[in-house]
């Protein structure tokens, strides 16, 4: 298309693959509903295209296309967080791992293939050993096999972290396994001859932890190089300590080190290969600690970067990454003060959500950290030494935690956290900027009093989001902290839990834990079915007839709310969008263009779903 042509562009004028492309750009519910009402984009949302999607917007490497039932599904899965769950297998003890407290790491590998768990408390003390496990064996685990998914050793090489418990592991690549640093700077970790020509590998990081009785915290570092090859052939690792530089690390332990990618930070923050961000945790002793540092990936040089004191001191508590509205943000969620040792009257449990602003991260002027989010639940407080899982691209799933732990299994809602909490710092901006104001113009004492107590109540009452409460079943885990958990988003709705301590009790036992129907994977609301019956009907629009191809239950949903209107011919009016455009060579009697018939498009308001181009 040149620019001196009269005639538009239109979408329907575009071939197939033009047109697949430019649905990418949609949201997932957006797409199924265009599809509902356009013929030719029903049937271009295939299930190849569906695949495609999903890997795009959840950043996932390897999924392979006969991996699921439905890719419509598994999308969906993907994006709404699960709505109920039981716990499917378990307790098992043949895993091989024994008894583990002091937070054991569980995670998933960047292609979903294997479970690892890293470290933990045993008899012997803290460990730093790398094992490994199947997913697919806990997936048949969860269905009902007999048989028990066990890990086995990683061979490992070069200089561990120094042992601590509650020592973090940091998988350097995002959910799905995207973001990862590149493989230059892996290749340049690992030994000679430790990869072959060809090998990808990736980084995992471990710092930190602590000796018995929340005492003796260390700052000691290592980045492993894990060579997952798949097949048949081990997992190995290889453990290096990168010569840092910059500012002194925090002696920290019970903290979260979370990667986040070069695009999440401001442009002044030159992290090329990501950062981890390290947060929270107690050092010298027992003191909590609330100010951030960051690691840069590429070079290991240490940051400070300025706040302006409203992080929260805390230990115990989890991290996640959340992108949104095209901000970057960190939610850390619970934790608490105090040891575990200790009466719990001197100690506090935090049912609460930071969120910390990556585009402000560094700002000299301006707080990271939002105003703090209360989380509501009957009986649930994700205090110190939860879990948190993704298990939705903004959804993680908590349990366990707090000095008395409790049975129920949540979900939380990040992106609602992320909302909340920008809110409340715009109407804390607002409501300052207007003290300021009044006070700049000399206007009476007790107006800007009034204002300023405001604004203080605002403070003092924070936004609020509910946690979701999934159930769980009649057979459920004994309640417990200090524990593990691996999710095993995006390629399975599982999750499992290993391990962990309760007052006077060390746990040995797994489960996993079922958030989706393992039949089918299921179909959340708002993506329509697969087998929802398709008619056709004839749609007037503006004067034209078109013959649209169209679900059922779309049908019926547009004729209750009123966009759809039944003739007593038969067929069906609807208002016309604003600014209806015929494509080129169109009859602007019977709507149809110069083309194919099978070919015709209806154009809908967005209100249905549809998207007019």
């Amino acid at each position: 298309m040149t620019e001196n042509t009269t005639n538009p562009c239109y979408i329907a004028t575009l071939a197939d693959d033009l047109q697949r492309h430019v649905m990418v750009f949609l949201e997932g519910p957006d797409c199924c509903g265009a599809g509902g009402a356009i013929k030719r984009w029903r049937a271009l949302q295939d299930e190849r295209w569906w695949h495609l999607k999903t890997k795009l917007d959840f950043c996932v490497g390897r999924w392979d296309a006969n991996d699921e039932p439905s890719w419509r599904a598994a999308y969906a899965r993907c994006k709404v967080g699960p709505s109920a769950a039981r716990w499917a297998a378990g307790p098992t003890r043949a895993h091989g791992l024994g008894d583990r407290v002091a937070a054991p790491q569980m995670f998933i590998s960047p292609d979903g293939r294997h479970i690892y768990n890293y470290g933990g408390w045993t008899g012997r003390g803290p460990q730093t050993d790398l094992e490994v496990s199947s997913a697919d064996a806990y997936e048949a685990f969860a269905r009902g096999a007999e048989a028990e998914p066990r890990f086995r050793l990683c061979p490992s090489s070069g200089a561990p972290a120094h042992p601590g418990g509650a020592q973090s592991l940091t998988p350097l690549w995002l959910p799905g396994g995207g973001a990862a640093p590149s493989q230059a700077l892996v290749a340049s970790l690992a030994p000679a001859g430790f990869l072959r020509a060809g090998d990808r590998a990736h980084l995992i990081l471990a710092f930190g932890g602590g000796l018995g009785g929340y005492r003796h915290e260390h700052e000691s570092l290592a980045v492993g190089v894990l060579a997952d090859l798949g097949g048949d052939e081990a997992p190995r690792v290889h453990w290096v300590r990168p010569e840092a530089s910059g500012s002194t690390p925090t002696r920290r332990c019970a903290h979260t080190a979370t990667y986040v990618p070069a695009r999440c930070f401001a442009e002044a923050l030159n992290f090329p290969e990501g950062a981890v961000v390290f947060y929270g945790g107690h050092t010298e002793n027992g003191r909590e600690l609330a100010a951030p540092q960051v690691l840069c990936v590429k070079s290991w040089k240490w940051f400070d970067l300025p706040t302006h004191g409203r992080g929260l001191p805390t230990h115990g508590h989890s991290a996640a990454l959340v992108e949104r509205g095209g901000g970057a943000y960190i939610v850390f969620v619970g934790g608490g003060t105090g040891s575990i040792l200790d009466d719990p009257a001197r100690c506090q449990e935090h049912s609460v959500a930071q969120v910390l602003d990556l585009h402000t991260l560094g700002d000299v002027y301006r707080d990271p950290f939002l105003p703090t989010v209360q989380l509501a639940h009957e009986s649930c407080a994700p205090g110190r030494h939860h879990t948190a899982c993704r298990v939705s691209k903004d959804c993680v799933l908590l349990y366990g935690g707090g000095d008395n732990p409790d049975p129920a299994v949540c979900v939380l809602d990040l992106a609602a956290v992320v909302d909340a909490a920008v809110t409340a710092e715009m109407t804390q901006a607002a409501a300052s900027a207007q003290a300021a104001e009044t006070e700049r113009r000399g206007l009476a004492r007790r107006a800007l009093s009034r204002l300023a107590a405001g604004l203080t109540r605002s403070v003092s009452s924070p936004a609020t989001v509910a946690l979701q409460d999934l159930g769980g079943g009649e057979t459920t885990p004994t309640p417990r902290k200090f524990h593990a958990s691996c999710s095993l988003y995006p390629w399975r709705p599982l999750l499992v839990i290993f391990g962990g301590w309760q007052v006077d009790r060390h746990f040995d036992d797994m489960w996993v834990l079922a958030h989706g129907d393992l039949a089918s994977y299921g179909t959340p609301d708002g993506y329509g079915s697969d087998d929802d019956d398709e008619v056709e009907i004839v749609l007037q629009v503006g004067g034209r007839r078109e013959r649209v191809l169209i679900e059922r239950s779309t049908l019926e949903a547009l004729l209750e709310n009123g966009r759809f209107t039944e003739l007593p011919n038969g067929t069906f009016a609807m208002q016309p969008p604003p600014a209806v455009m015929m494509p080129p060579g169109g009859d602007p009697e019977t709507g149809s263009s110069s083309g194919d018939d099978d070919d015709d498009e209806e154009d809908s308001s967005s209100e249905d779903g549809a998207r007019e181009a």
